[in-house]
């Protein structure tokens, strides 16, 4: 796994590029939101078993007990489970089927419609972009799934999510060469060392800052100061590229400015102050340009087209007035 620092710092994720899914979405879904209809009852049959209900009619869902204890134990109600989960994530989910909607009717007004292949196609995408190898894209496919709460259904609405919004931006999709040359730089082309210090503020920068001029190695003093991850290894991180979009861009800037051994000003990156050391350059693996062009080109404009797909997708969204009869699914609407 590549070192990298936390939530607030230069961040580098696994996998080669950010996945082509709209993030505020990608949360746990509960189900279709609001209220319920009352549910069919029937005699029990030889293969049914009637599900107890308190006085209010309330279905109990399932049951808890100590591992101590006999018996089933007591009830928990779908009352009390459904005003959790709306809580815990109504908004997240109202927000995905609403966009599910919307998603429809434009595609119906624009004349897609969506195929398996399509389908297919949006999940071997999904897995190329978490790791070049098969094997382990498929891992990390199953990991990203089960951490995200994406069973099948949830799934199959992401993969129908993602071609949609896909083939909504199609035509405003435009390549430049220098996307594709930066494209390519990312993957074949020279990348610098670099360690980093990451302090909360401007005063624990000036503290590091200290014992720098003092004479400290830089290493000592991300071990001795540095909130990051990386201070385990005294700040060192992955090589970064100078088109590296998983890092960001003053960051990049900075390193790719320093000479060998030269330490940056302090960086405000997110709620973060962050010091980067610059160390040797690495050369590039000699591809060329046209040798790795397809592939280049393959990046770039999967890179552009996540950008209008999110953009298109919120301005959907901000266009909705949703009405929740719900008060709990209401008030986390508002919270939007």
């Amino acid at each position: 796994m590549r070192s990298a620092p936390h939530a607030s710092a230069p961040k580098r994720p696994s996998g080669r590029v950010g996945l082509v899914v709209i993030p505020c979405l990608l949360l746990a879904l509960i189900g279709p939101p609001g209220c319920s209809p009352p549910p069919i009852r029937s005699a029990p049959g030889p293969d049914r078993v009637e599900r107890p209900e308190d006085v209010t009619g309330t279905l109990a869902i399932a049951y808890w007990r100590r591992v101590d204890e006999n018996g089933r134990g007591e009830p928990i109600f779908e009352e009390q489970i459904r005003a959790a989960m709306i809580e815990l994530a109504g908004r997240l989910a109202l927000q995905e089927i609403v966009l599910d909607r919307i998603l429809a009717r434009e595609c119906i007004a624009n004349r897609i419609t969506l195929t398996e292949d399509d389908l297919r196609r949006e999940e071997a995408l999904l897995r190329r972009q978490l790791d070049p190898d098969p094997d382990r894209a498929v891992r990390l496919l199953g990991m990203l799934r089960d951490r995200e709460g994406l069973g099948p259904a949830r799934f199959d609405s992401l993969l129908r999510r993602n071609a949609s919004l896909r083939a909504l931006v199609g035509d405003r999709v435009v390549i430049s060469d220098a996307a594709v040359r930066a494209a390519w730089d990312r993957d074949h082309g020279p990348r610098r060392e670099a360690r980093v210090i990451v302090v909360d503020d401007l005063r624990g920068a000036r503290e590091a800052l200290r014992l720098l001029e003092a004479g400290t190695p830089f290493a000592e003093v991300a071990v001795r100061l540095s909130t990051d991850a990386s201070r385990s290894t005294g700040g060192l991180v992955d090589p970064v590229s100078r088109h590296d979009p998983s890092w960001p861009t003053s960051f990049r800037q900075a390193l790719w400015s320093l000479e060998p051994g030269e330490v940056s000003t302090p960086m405000l990156i997110d709620d973060a102050c962050v010091l980067v050391r610059c160390g040797d350059e690495l050369p590039g693996d000699g591809t060329t340009l046209e040798a790795g062009r397809a592939a280049a080109v393959e990046i770039a404009r999967t890179a552009q087209e996540r950008l209008l797909m999110d953009e298109l997708a919120r301005r959907l969204l901000d266009d909705v007035d949703v009405n929740a009869i719900d008060a709990g699914l209401k008030e986390a609407w508002g919270t939007r």
